[in-house]
């Protein structure tokens, strides 16, 4: 069974779901290396799974520790109903805890570690562990480290994968399997066998920075970050907008407050140094000096928030802040227009396809009125009311599909946009349901400028090789929670919006991190 916390898929912490004829084979011996949060965590999916496990931590306080994790961990599983008591000791029984690494590795046939993020201490512990089992498998837990620098230190280094398991690993369903361009297909084979059996959505992708999933995470935060450096909208907007217009189920500053800012621009100055200052990696000044400022989040006391995160903001429609106009006017067909419209009839609102004298005209950029007397909104994603010279009116965002009911539109003010124009946006939205969140007029406003750049670091993903474009999806969405993966976004709102969108701002902020993917261009105009 799967379910959400914190808006990160998570499975029960209940038995895997290996097939019975996967149950009926002989479970391979499982050696885990670091008896910290992970490797403990690691381990407590192991047993459960049936699998032989030794725990070896050369601290014994540290593998004490580790045990009575992994002990608690069954224990709450019991007192929730998920794991009966039998279960659970027949769990403990399959666990080995050892200070011997030699001892531990012997007769394994996966001997993975999970000790710290150090790569001179990663690679000690991998060589120490192919000298012991010389016919195991090899495999790392890290997140950031390149398999292929890790590899280096081991005398077989076509035995070595990643197998990164995402914390905690008693509920996150997901798993990268990494592998290096040296690694043999029939340890990825073992490897994944082994993370199937745990019960695990096991995603193949290539050695590179920051592999999968934190790789095409990185836009969720760093383009939310350069939102605020470029003034568009604050962190708590940005928040609320990703939320309740694209359906994440936390914005990018709650994420970073729970996760830990130290640990999420860590991840970025690893994939940044990586790829030797690649512009899409660069850490934000912002992330930075907060953190030497000691400003971490959750964790620390607060970090763009105080203490706790803000709440989710409640499922219910927003009031009405002013009186619905009896009639507007739709002009155009695109599908926001057409959700709007759809709407605005099941509000009792009468709806003209012809400008109405003195009532809101909602239309396009490719039909600018003249002489309109009544409020202008101007349905925007890839482009701007200064771009098209049009000052007069209130530009507003709306990513499809549009929701039946709730969601979020983004209002576009510029210098000149009257407040009149505002207001009338602000109270038509609201009759139809709308949240709204004023920001400035900047090409794809805050949702379509994150969604565009993730569609954007996916694209590079695929071409490059790290995964095919379905696991991309599958990494978003069952790793991170996203609501839908990079193609499944790019689909919904057109591969040339998205293209329009980081043109646009490439030509307003004159920096290559807005470059469009070979591979996307390509798509786009097929």
């Amino acid at each position: 069974m799967s379910y959400k916390i914190n808006g990160v898929s998570q499975v029960e912490e209940q038995g895997p779901t290996a097939t019975p004829a996967a149950r009926a084979e002989p479970a391979p011996r499982l050696a885990v290396i670091g008896a910290g949060a992970m490797g403990a965590g690691i381990a407590a999916v192991a047993v459960r799974a049936g699998l032989p496990t030794a725990l070896c931590d050369v601290d014994a306080a540290a593998l004490d520790r580790g045990v009575q994790r992994l002990r608690g961990s069954l224990e709450r599983a019991v007192a929730r109903g998920r794991l009966p008591g039998a279960e659970a000791r027949a769990a403990l029984e399959r666990l080995a805890p050892t200070i011997d690494l030699a001892a531990a590795a012997a007769g394994a046939a996966v001997v993975l570690e999970a000790v710290p993020e150090r790569l001179d201490l990663k690679r000690e512990i991998l060589a120490r562990a192919a000298a012991a089992a010389p016919r195991a498998v090899l495999a790392s837990n890290t997140s950031s480290l390149p398999i292929a620098a890790l590899a280096a230190a081991v005398p077989a280094p076509e035995r070595l994968v990643g197998l990164h398991f995402f914390n905690p690993p008693q509920a996150m369903a997901l798993v990268e399997l990494v592998r290096s361009a040296r690694t043999d297909p029939r340890a990825a084979a073992t490897a994944r066998a082994l993370a199937e059996r745990m019960g695990k959505v096991v995603v193949e992708v290539a050695d590179g920075p920051g592999f999968l999933v934190n790789r095409c995470a990185r836009p969720y935060y760093l383009e939310a970050l350069r939102i605020v450096e470029d003034g568009v909208a604050e962190p708590s907007q940005i928040d609320r907008i990703c939320r309740l217009a694209g359906a994440f189920p936390m914005g990018p500053f709650e994420l970073m407050d729970v996760v830990g800012l130290d640990v999420s621009l860590a991840v970025t100055e690893s994939m940044w140094e990586q790829a030797h200052g690649e512009p899409r990696w660069r850490p934000s000044p912002i992330q930075v000096s907060m953190v030497a400022a000691g400003r971490l989040g959750r964790k620390a006391g607060g970090g763009f928030y105080p203490g706790e995160p803000a709440p989710p903001e409640p499922d219910a429609a927003p009031a009405v802040v002013g009186p619905s106009p009896p009639v507007i006017t739709i002009a155009g067909g695109e599908p926001a227009l057409l959700a709007l419209r759809e709407r605005a009839r099941r509000a009792g609102i009468d709806v003209h396809r012809a400008p109405v004298a003195g009532m809101p005209l909602i239309t396009t950029f490719e039909r600018v009125p003249s002489g309109h007397d009544g409020p202008v909104l101007m349905s925007s994603v890839d482009t701007t009311l200064a771009a098209r010279q049009v000052a007069t009116a209130c530009a507003f965002s709306l990513l499809e599909p549009a929701p039946e009911e709730g969601g979020l539109v983004e209002l576009g003010v510029g210098p000149w946009t009257p407040r009149s124009a505002v207001r009338a946006a602000t109270a038509l939205f609201s009759a139809l349901g709308y949240a709204t969140e004023q920001v400035a007029d900047a090409p794809g406003g805050v949702l379509g400028r994150i969604v565009a750049q993730i569609v954007n670091e996916a694209s590079f993903a695929v071409d490059a090789g790290v995964a095919s474009s379905e696991d991309v999806d599958l990494g978003m969405t069952v790793g991170l929670g996203h609501p839908r993966g990079p193609a499944v976004w790019g689909g919904l709102i057109g591969l040339a919006r998205v293209t329009g969108v980081l043109d646009e701002l490439g030509d307003v902020e004159r920096d290559p991190r807005y470059r469009v993917a070979p591979g996307l261009r390509r798509r786009a105009w097929s």
